[in-house]
């Protein structure tokens, strides 16, 4: 379920390098322009306008609320100018490809009751060259009344603890580890016990825990995902639902 005044799309550039020929995109959620928006809208629209495009170089402050498919386009074009800059430079090091995706839910419904919760789930991957590329995933949650950002550990709260073992017990599960087994010695780098990572996207009747690679685990184990049933943690949550 989207809000009416989100604007969704796609910019694409192609970046050429003989003999190949790569395609970087961007395709993108915001909200609308428009006199009575709400600061909710405007806080989301500043952190994708500041969080887009990020992955090549350090970029100069360009936070705004007001995005348009041309402010996107431009961020692509930005991407080309350090692409072509690079190639001259130092053309083994020069970004071949850039892929970046903003997808906004306005509101979350957990096991089909609306919150007051918004969300921004942001897919980002560059390439160039050598044995693999560079991604990354991030969710972040926004609070519809106030828009200040949300976290995971603030709708827990003093029980993380508690959801902390819940969602160990799927991570194990789910990875196929022994609960006597060390995680260290299965290959995850806990090396001060098990964590929720702070990417954490609610889908559905679920709640997804993301580990992006090399932060748990070595890049051949990707990016780790961990599902749980809302159901096992909703007793221990302060989900703000909508009246």
């Amino acid at each position: 379920m989207l809000a009416n005044d989100l604007d969704t799309g796609r910019v694409e550039r192609v970046l050429r390098r003989e003999p190949l020929a790569q395609t970087s995109s961007i395709a993108y959620m915001y909200y609308i322009t428009r006199t009575d928006m709400p600061r909710y809208q405007r806080v989301v629209n500043e952190f994708v306008s500041n969080s887009v495009g990020t992955l090549w170089q350090d970029q100069p402050d360009r936070t705004t609320s007001e995005l348009s498919p041309e402010w996107f386009g431009r961020i692509l074009a930005d991407f080309d100018s350090v692409y072509r800059e690079g190639m001259r430079v130092n053309p083994e090091s020069a970004p071949w490809t850039l892929i970046d995706s903003v997808e906004i839910t306005d509101p979350i419904v957990v096991n089909g009751r609306k919150t007051e919760l918004v969300q921004v789930f942001k897919n980002q991957y560059e390439f160039t060259g050598g044995a693999h590329g560079i991604s990354s995933t991030l969710s972040m949650l926004f609070d519809r009344r106030t828009g200040e950002m949300v976290f995971f550990k603030d709708l827990v709260g003093p029980a993380i603890k508690k959801v902390t073992s819940i969602v160990e017990k799927h991570f194990r599960k789910q990875r196929n580890i022994p609960a006597r087994q060390s995680l260290k010695k299965a290959g995850y780098w806990f090396d001060k016990g098990f964590y929720i990572a702070d990417n954490v996207r609610f889908d559905g009747t679920d709640i997804v825990v993301i580990y992006n690679p090399y932060e748990i685990a070595p890049y051949v184990f990707g990016t780790i995902t961990i599902r749980i049933p809302f159901t096992d943690v909703s007793s221990l949550m302060r989900i703000p639902f909508s009246p």
